[in-house]
């Protein structure tokens, strides 16, 4: 779980400023008009090189992703992306963070216009960090998991919005999704694409089993190209697992033997009902299982194949 941020240090363009001190003008541009870019990313107590430190996870890659971001929607951002890592790793190290989640964010500032041309508008970058728990090692207990529901809401088309920017719009269907599996007393939702195909969850990405085969729908169904998705492939294939990009009808994930949800906060999210079918034994799958703990001794330090991954803050 994450804890709420109420101290600390935040680096808010080029400045370590106190928490407290951050401010965001009431006419702040992307706040009426919602285009603002972020990333988050997780922080691991673990070990480098046999000694205790905190490491963050495909720190490179979430930078990337953030500048594509930027770059997609035309904000200007005079950072390159080696300063932002370093500006990522000093605020971590100052908040002597061990495990956690970096929230990197860009905005639009003040407005001088109700309709600013490109040339007037400016942008803030604000990084801030908050605690969470440490790599989830441990089995779920028996019958542990979420209960899904499909929701009515879908993701926007491809050339509605751009689902490879982590722009703050794009959350705005998951948070009805959100209210509606809430309501409803489930745990979480999952989302179709426009097409009718299964998309995501509200803020990961969705895996499935099926006689042993991992399958994970393509990009091509509205999906954010999730770090934490890319991870689980490559970790599936050094498991010997084959994982494929496929297109899933909601009755073909009914049959699944194993659904599971990926993100960079959650992590491996074992699923185990789906619009109150139970998928597979109720419970955690073998496959699920297997990925889980192997990404859990990733994040961690404990497998030296992906230390590329890591990034140590001290």
């Amino acid at each position: 779980m994450m804890a709420v941020v109420e101290s600390g240090l935040v680096w808010h363009n080029g400045k370590i400023i106190d928490w407290k001190e951050t401010k965001v003008h009431i006419s702040t541009w992307s706040l009426h008009y919602s285009v603002a870019m972020f990333e988050g990313i997780r922080c691991y107590e673990g070990l480098w090189k046999g000694k205790s430190n905190a490491l963050i996870f495909r720190l490179g890659e979430h930078v990337e992703r953030f500048l594509n971001s930027a770059k997609i929607y035309e904000m200007p951002l005079e950072y390159s992306a080696e300063q932002i890592e370093k500006a990522i790793v000093e605020i971590a190290k100052k908040n002597e963070l061990k495990n956690g989640y970096i929230r990197p964010l860009l905005y639009f500032g003040k407005w001088k216009s109700p309709a600013p041309t490109k040339r007037q508008l400016s942008t803030d970058l604000t990084i801030f960090t908050s605690k969470m728990n440490g790599a989830n090692l441990e089995s779920w207990k028996e019958g542990g998991g979420i209960r899904c529901m499909f929701s009515s809401w879908r993701k926007p088309q491809p050339d509605s919005l751009p689902a490879d920017a982590k722009c703050s719009a794009n959350y705005a269907t998951s948070y009805l999704a959100a209210l509606d599996a809430e309501s409803a007393g489930y745990d979480y939702a999952l989302l179709l694409d426009h097409r009718g195909f299964v998309s995501e969850g509200l803020a990961s990405n969705l895996f499935a089993v099926f006689n042993g085969k991992l399958l994970t729908p393509p990009t091509s169904a509205s999906i954010l190209k999730g770090i934490t998705r890319d991870s689980i492939m490559e970790l599936a294939k050094g498991l010997g697992i084959r994982a494929e990009e496929q297109d899933i009808m909601p009755s073909e994930l009914l049959r699944a033997d194993e659904v599971f949800v990926t993100g960079t906060a959650s992590g491996v999210m074992p699923v185990i009902e789906i619009d109150k079918v139970k998928v597979g034994e109720g419970r955690e799958g073998e496959i699920t299982g297997k990925l889980r703990q192997a990404y859990g001794e990733v994040v961690v330090g404990k497998n030296e194949k992906y230390r590329q991954w890591l990034t140590p803050i001290y």
